[in-house]
């Protein structure tokens, strides 16, 4: 079922295909693994028996990568990690438009459908500003540390005509709020 319904694992925005597809006691597993390795995942989407799907991903968990992601190799802004809101924004924004697609026209489910999401541990991660973006100059950005170690969301989709983004605006702006910053209107 997932692999007629190309269920992508819930990833970094952009990288899409490439999954494994697998069964295992719960239901239906696609994912991604580490290179090198068909055991270590990174990414996962877990679609159980009673039709629910859970999304995760441990690369954009690990400090490396939300390093990486800012778009700079120097490494972490003082003495902390970076945490790159747009990469994390279309990330949920595009899984959940691909959850709501594969409940839709695979699962047949008919709303209203309960949304969860969530972040965890980045208590101490400095925000990066997103591409272009310069909100009361650079400073602003790499001095705020993110005060909150998990973030965790609950909505309704209650049609299916709600854009997924409108959905999550609410999640985004709770993460924003983490780092003590306005979400800005994109």
């Amino acid at each position: 079922m997932i692999t007629q319904g190309h269920l992508e694992p819930f990833t970094l925005a952009k990288i899409r295909g490439g999954a494994w597809y697998d069964m295992n006691k719960y239901g239906a597993i696609s994912y991604r693994a580490v290179a090198g390795s068909d055991h270590d995942i990174k990414h996962m989407t877990q679609l159980f028996k009673s039709r629910e799907l859970w999304g995760i991903s441990c690369e954009l968990a690990t400090e490396g990568y939300r390093t990486r992601l800012s778009g700079f190799e120097a490494g972490p802004l003082e003495g902390g990690f970076n945490f790159v809101p747009g990469y994390y924004e279309i990330s949920f924004k595009e899984t959940l438009e691909d959850y709501l697609r594969f409940a839709k026209d695979v699962l047949q489910l008919v709303p209203p459908l309960q949304i969860e999401a969530g972040i965890t541990h980045i208590a101490g991660f400095k925000i990066s500003a997103p591409s272009g973006m310069m909100f009361d100059g650079y400073s602003n950005f790499s001095h705020r540390g993110a005060h909150e170690q998990n973030i965790v969301f609950e909505s309704k989709v209650y049609d299916w005509t709600t854009p997924p983004k409108e959905v999550l605006i609410p999640f985004f702006e709770r993460v924003w709020d983490a780092f003590g910053l306005q979400r800005p209107d994109t």
